[in-house]
């Protein structure tokens, strides 16, 4: 039995928003950005043969986990600093790393894991009616890896349409116009009248008829 094959393929994993997860997927000839709440779903289908240009711009949310990370993780370090410096009971200095390690731990993963992921950025898609953000490519590593995977899908769409609107229209034979028949003028009736006929008899009137 043959294997089916599949309708759509993923290019992203799903990406946490407010209350809502996106996430990219690849269809035959389109592009499709599911967004769900875990009640509904939303989808948005691009085409390939319709993408104009991918607008990408850095974005700040890269710099600000890696400050807020790195201060957490720095400000819990100050009670075992403080340890160091004063002789505190044994009592005191295991809450000190009670609340070392509740601060420390969750922060410094969230610095980790935002430094192996790198840059991030925020990715539009660009068409002739509308310009969309893509919300599951929220990374330039992310971005660079879609990229690879959909630039020559788009240009194979977009060459197959450049072709079809180069080729060649069959002539069409037109019948030749018959030529127009002349339509004759007709010839102008002259009546002539009295005083037309008093002028050629030298101007005198005709004598009038005998009595009866």
């Amino acid at each position: 039995m043959a294997k089916k094959e599949k309708r759509y393929h993923r290019l992203t994993r799903p990406r946490s928003g407010l209350g809502t997860y996106d996430s990219l997927w690849r269809g035959k000839d389109h592009l499709l950005v599911v967004s769900s709440s875990g009640f509904s779903e939303s989808y948005y289908r691009f085409f390939l043969r319709d993408i104009q240009a991918f607008l990408v711009r850095p974005s700040k949310r890269y710099f600000y986990f890696n400050l807020i990370g790195g201060c957490i993780a720095g400000l819990s370090l100050m009670p075992l600093l403080a340890d160091l410096v004063t002789n505190k009971s044994m009592e005191a200095a295991i809450a000190d790393w009670i609340g070392f390690a509740f601060l420390f731990v969750p922060s410094f993963l969230v610095l980790v894991v935002n430094l192996i992921k790198g840059p991030s950025c925020v990715v539009s898609v660009s068409t002739a009616l509308q310009t969309k953000e893509l919300r599951p490519v929220g990374r330039r590593r992310t971005w660079r890896r879609v990229r690879a995977k959909i630039e020559p899908l788009i240009q194979e769409a977009q060459a197959a349409l450049v072709s079809a609107a180069q080729v060649p229209a069959e002539p069409v034979e037109v019948p030749p116009m018959p030529d127009p028949t002349p339509t004759p003028t007709p010839t102008p009736t002259v009546i002539p009248n009295s005083d037309d006929d008093s002028a050629d008899n030298g101007g005198a009137a005709s004598p009038p008829p005998p009595p009866a």
